[in-house]
């Protein structure tokens, strides 16, 4: 798999997407013992 990768300051049109991916980390429960989820805005 050839991918590149493009490392980047977050812009506030990101945001949305990194709550999904955190909610997505704590509904599974493997990496973090949370119940907290967050919402979207």
């Amino acid at each position: 798999m050839d991918e590149n990768i493009i490392i980047r300051k977050y812009q506030s049109k990101d945001i949305g997407k990194m709550v999904d991916i955190w909610n997505e980390v704590v509904e599974e429960g493997v990496l973090f013992r949370r119940r907290i989820i967050w919402m979207r805005f």
